[in-house]
């Protein structure tokens, strides 16, 4: 694909997040951290250098918990947040003073949305990973936030409040296709993941010249029954979409 002169606007300064729901641990590299803030109870210790992360879903007895968790985190120096709803830039009451980036999960797909979310108060948008080329490297000459997107790491394919009772929790399921996956619960919501990686890292440099300056790799913990297969992991990238 050729990109287009105007794709690269300005040289923005790229950045790298790898997000778990472990213990969070600093690394001395240019890759930075990120927790999803409901582990352990919204116990993780916030800082000025991490990467906290909202869930895409929150019930109402969780909103609270969670605004009081990120007034807590600000008063501590934290300043970076990846919000996965949209409207969970109402739990911040000064965003235009923070670095609060638009989440995977809010599922963005459009320069039009990219552009309301300035308007919002938001420092920048990590686009769904389930785009196409085209959409990927045309994005960020028509958005007016840096963009970011998921590169690497497990990613569901879908997340529900229920599950069938003929499932199980972090064990190996195999659907009538004889595809495999897993679910995993986390609050009050199950993820349920397929046995192989998003892995867009052969796209990278690509990405890059298009203009994306954030990338993510989302690290799952992986059930000891549930064997990774080897696949591209490049889901709609060769696709097109309409």
């Amino acid at each position: 694909m050729t990109l287009p002169k105007t794709a690269v606007k300005s040289k923005r300064k790229l950045q790298e997040i790898t997000i778990s729901r472990g213990k969070v641990r600093q690394t001395h590299t240019n890759t930075q951290t990120g927790a999803w803030i409901s582990t352990r109870g919204y116990s993780v210790p916030p800082s000025s250098r991490n990467w906290l992360w909202l869930d895409p879903v929150l019930f109402p007895g969780e909103e609270k918990i969670c605004f009081d968790y990120i007034a807590n985190a600000i008063k501590k120096g934290a300043k970076n947040f990846i919000l996965n709803a949209i409207w969970q830039v109402s739990l911040f009451k000064n965003p235009k003073q923070l670095n609060l980036w638009a989440g995977p999960f809010c599922n963005i797909t459009n320069s039009n949305t990219v552009n309301l979310l300035k308007q919002q108060g938001f420092s920048g948008a990590i686009v769904s990973p389930e785009l196409d080329q085209d959409t990927f490297c045309s994005l960020p000459q028509k958005s007016e936030l840096p963009l970011g997107v998921v590169i690497y790491g497990n990613w569901p394919l879908g997340i529900s409040r229920i599950i069938s009772n003929d499932l199980k929790t972090n064990q190996a399921f195999t659907s009538p296709m004889g595809e495999t996956g897993w679910i995993t619960k986390h609050n009050n919501y199950y993820f349920v993941f397929p046995n192989w990686y998003l892995d867009l890292t052969s796209k990278k440099e690509l990405l890059k010249k298009a203009g994306f300056s954030l990338f993510v790799n989302i690290h799952e913990t992986i059930p000891s029954g549930v064997k990774i297969k080897n696949r591209p992991g490049l889901w709609n990238w060769n696709l097109t979409l309409l």
